[in-house]
C-alpha cells in the first residue's frame, strides 16, 4: 500500500466515528449504550426542593393570682351540727378547673370546685363547712387550678364554735373560787355543795365538754416546792367531786404554786385572796 493511502486511513476511520456519532443525535438516540434497571429494583425519582415552616407550640399558662374569702373580722361562728358556707373568691387564668379548700395541720376540709365568672372574670366556691368537723382555730383558705401551685390567702381564718352551753352556766363557772384555810387543802362544806351544783348543771352537756382542768392556787409564804405541792392538792380536793358526777369526763389537775399573786401585796388579807382553786372547761 502507498504511503498516501497509510496516511488516508485515519482519517476516514475518524469521519466514520464522527459520522455515527452524528446519525444518533439526528434520530434522537443516545450515542450512549442503554443501561437497563436490575430486575425488582425500581429507581428513585430526583429530590424535590421542600420548604419547611415550623410552628411555634404555645405553652398554656394555667395560675392563680389571690385568693380571699368572706368572713366577720371576729372569725366563722359555727354551731355544732348547723352548716355554714364560706365564699372564696380567686382571680387567674379563665375559665379551667380548680378547688377551693381550708387546711390546718395537714387536714383538709370542705374541698370544693371553683367555678369561673366570665363577667367578673373571676372564680368563686362555697364552701359548706360543718361545725361537727371543724375546731377552734386558725384555718389557711387555699386554692389551686389543676397541676398548678397552690396559693394561700393572706390571713388565716379563725374559726369559734358556738357554745352549746348556757352562758350563764359558764359564766358561773368561770368566775368560781374556792379559798382554803392556811397550809389547807379541805373544802368547806359549803365549797363542796356548790361544786357538787355545777357538776350537776354540766352532766347534759357532757357530750359538748373536750376537758376539764382544775387550777390550784397557794399565796407567797412558804417554799416553791411547798406551794405547788399545795397547789395540786387544792385542785384534787375539786377535781374528785367533779370526777364522781361526770364520770368518764377528763378532769385534770395543775398547780400553779404562788406564781402571779393577785393582789401582790404581803398581808394577811393578800394572802386569803390568793389560797384558791377554779374550774377550767374546754369545749370540743
Amino acid at each position: 500500500m502507498h504511503e498516501e493511502s497509510r496516511k488516508g486511513l485515519p482519517r476516514m476511520v475518524a469521519a466514520a466515528v464522527c459520522a455515527f456519532v452524528l446519525t444518533g443525535c439526528a434520530s434522537g438516540r443516545s450515542a450512549s449504550p442503554t443501561i437497563k434497571p436490575a430486575a425488582g429494583k425500581q429507581t428513585l425519582p430526583a429530590l424535590q426542593s421542600m420548604k419547611v415552616t415550623l410552628v411555634p407550640r404555645v405553652r398554656e399558662v394555667r395560675v392563680l393570682n389571690r385568693v380571699s374569702y368572706e368572713a366577720p373580722e371576729q372569725g366563722l361562728v359555727l354551731q355544732p351540727g348547723a352548716p355554714s358556707t364560706l365564699r372564696v373568691t380567686a382571680s387567674g387564668t379563665g375559665n379551667l378547673k380548680g378547688e377551693a379548700w381550708l387546711e390546718r395541720e395537714g387536714e383538709v376540709v370542705g374541698r370544693t370546685a371553683l367555678g369561673y365568672d366570665g363577667a367578673r372574670d373571676e372564680y368563686s366556691a362555697n364552701i359548706r363547712l360543718d361545725g361537727a368537723k371543724l375546731s377552734v382555730g386558725d384555718y389557711e383558705v387555699r386554692a389551686a387550678l389543676d397541676s398548678t401551685e397552690t396559693v394561700t390567702a393572706s390571713d388565716p381564718l379563725h374559726v369559734r364554735l358556738e357554745s352549746p352551753i348556757d352562758p350563764t352556766l359558764m359564766n358561773e363557772v368561770d368566775e368560781f373560787r374556792t379559798y382554803f384555810e392556811t397550809d389547807a387543802y379541805t373544802l368547806p362544806d359549803q365549797e363542796r355543795q356548790t361544786i357538787k351544783l355545777i357538776a350537776e348543771r354540766l352532766q347534759p352537756l357532757a357530750a359538748h365538754i373536750q376537758s376539764i382542768r382544775v387550777e390550784g392556787h397557794c399565796d407567797t409564804r412558804g417554799t416553791e416546792v411547798h406551794n405547788v405541792e399545795l397547789g395540786v392538792s387544792r385542785a384534787a380536793a375539786v377535781a374528785s367531786i367533779l370526777k364522781d358526777l361526770l364520770p368518764g369526763m377528763v378532769v385534770g389537775v395543775q398547780s400553779l404554786g404562788s406564781e402571779s399573786p393577785d393582789p401582790p401585796a404581803e398581808n394577811a388579807e393578800a394572802w386569803a385572796k390568793n389560797r384558791w382553786a377554779r374550774i377550767r372547761i374546754e369545749l370540743k
